[in-house]
C-alpha cells in the first residue's frame, strides 16, 4: 500500500537576528524526500525535485500546485528555472536532463543520461544549457541539443554560470577557476 507522505518547506526569516516562526509552510504534496528547490526569478513560482521521481511547480503565495512532471526514469536530484521562467529543467540521479515548458507541461528537451553529470544551469538569457558531461569536460548547448560545443576539454569538477548569464566559471583538476566567456568564446 503506498502512503503519501507530506513533505513541507519552511521558510524563516530572521528580524535583527532573532529567528521567527516561519512565515510560509507549503505542502508540496511529494510521496518523499525533496531533494532540491528553486524558486522563480519573479519569485511567484517554486520548483521541487524528490526521490519520488516527481518534479513539482507550486505557486508561493497560495501553496497550489500548478504541474506536476511525472514518468520519470530516476529521482530528481537538481531543479532549476529558465531566467525567463518559462520552463522548468530536472536533473536525475543516473544524469538524464529533461526540459519542460510550464504553461503546456510539454517535454521540451532530453538529455540522455551522462553519469557523471553533477549540475547543470542556463546561460546566455536562458538559450543554453551548461553542463560537466561524463568525460569531465564543460558543454553549453542550446535547449533543444541541436547545437553542442565543448567549452573546456579537460578534467572540470563544478561548474557556475555568471548571474548574467554570459560567462561560466569552471574549477580544474588543478585546483585553479576557468573562466569562459559564452558571448566572446574566449
Amino acid at each position: 500500500m503506498l502512503r503519501t507522505l507530506a513533505w513541507t518547506i519552511l521558510v524563516l526569516i530572521p528580524l535583527s537576528g532573532v529567528a521567527q516562526k516561519p512565515d510560509v509552510v507549503l505542502t508540496t504534496g511529494h510521496l518523499d524526500q525533496i531533494n532540491s528547490i528553486d524558486i522563480s526569478t519573479d519569485g511567484e513560482w517554486m520548483a521541487t525535485g524528490s526521490i519520488d521521481k516527481l518534479i513539482k511547480i507550486t505557486e508561493l503565495s497560495s501553496g497550489k500546485e500548478l504541474r506536476t512532471f511525472s514518468g520519470n526514469d530516476g529521482r530528481a536530484g537538481f531543479v532549476r528555472f529558465t531566467p525567463d521562467n518559462e520552463h522548468v529543467a530536472a536533473l536525475f540521479d543516473h544524469g538524464e536532463i529533461k526540459i519542460w515548458n510550464i504553461a503546456s507541461g510539454e517535454l521540451t528537451a532530453r538529455f540522455p543520461s551522462n553519469d557523471g553529470v553533477t549540475g547543470f544551469d542556463f546561460c546566455l538569457g536562458g538559450d543554453y544549457l551548461s553542463f560537466i558531461n561524463e568525460h569531465d569536460q564543460l558543454v553549453v548547448t542550446t535547449l533543444d541539443g541541436s547545437v553542442e560545443r565543448t567549452v573546456v576539454p579537460g578534467y572540470v569538477w563544478r561548474m557556475k554560470v555568471s548571474a548574467d548569464g554570459n560567462a561560466v566559471f569552471a574549477l580544474d583538476s588543478d585546483g585553479g577557476v576557468i573562466k569562459y566567456d559564452l558571448a566572446t568564446g574566449d
